[in-house]
């Protein structure tokens, strides 16, 4: 299923590049001789000798499966942020239209466009009226079986007004993804998502997570806590 979806998209995104790449040919007046010599030299020279497939197909397997680990990762930082309410789920569910791109000289809006934002366009501290999700106006969640701030349940609730009836469906084939050995999705989440997100948001010598993770331990249990900094 996810890889189904990955080769549609790149079909799709192969189909509107041929059809820029034509109109770009046309507006430049190149012949069909042209095109064919910028369609040789953008292509990557072929390896001396036979192709072995065996090797081919291992290679394209492990792409196939680094490409399917990345995609449940963003899917998951996604709904990380979702559950803090910093992304609209709105826009998942097609209940709100996506914003308009600015022109190119117009100044660029406060916030990224999406984000959950109030009628000024600014981020909210609380659910909008009638927001399918709720999110804690403290901007803490933490990682505790059963508490109403438990960070694994409000993931799981962005993943229920997304998918829906699919919803179980979508949370195991991730657990799988991120846990193969186990497929405790939780494990995951508290051992190894907040080192993923801070490489993402991670450039030279600065460090600019989105969220932080406190953590401290009680007795019998730890607790991790993932902090959404305030906006005002």
């Amino acid at each position: 299923m996810w890889l189904a979806r990955m080769r549609d998209a790149e079909t799709a995104l192969n189909i509107v590049q041929a059809e820029i790449d034509d109109r770009c040919f046309v507006s430049y007046g190149m012949v069909e001789t042209d095109r064919r010599i910028a369609a040789v030299g953008s292509t990557k020279p072929e390896a001396c000798g036979e192709t072995d497939d065996d090797a081919d197909q291992e290679v394209e397997d492990s792409r196939s499966a680094a490409d399917t680990g990345s995609l449940a990762v963003e899917m998951v930082s996604w709904a990380v942020s979702a559950a803090f309410g910093r992304f609209d789920v709105r826009l998942a569910t097609s209940t709100r239209t996506l914003p308009t791109e600015p022109e190119p000289f117009d100044p660029l809006p406060a916030c990224s466009p999406g984000m959950l934002t109030g009628d000024d366009g600014l981020p909210v501290d609380l659910p909008p009226c009638g927001y399918l999700l709720e999110f804690p106006e403290s901007g803490v969640l933490v990682d505790d079986s059963g508490q109403s701030h438990d960070l694994m349940a409000a993931i799981r609730a962005a993943f229920d007004v997304v998918f829906g009836g699919d919803a179980d469906h979508w949370w195991n084939d991730v657990a799988a993804i991120l846990d193969p050995r186990n497929h405790d999705f939780r494990e995951w989440l508290a051992g190894s998502f907040f080192e993923y997100h801070l490489k993402r948001y991670s450039r030279s010598r600065r460090k600019a997570p989105i969220f932080w993770q406190p953590q401290h331990t009680l007795p019998a249990v730890q607790r991790l806590a993932l902090r959404t900094p305030s906006y005002t």
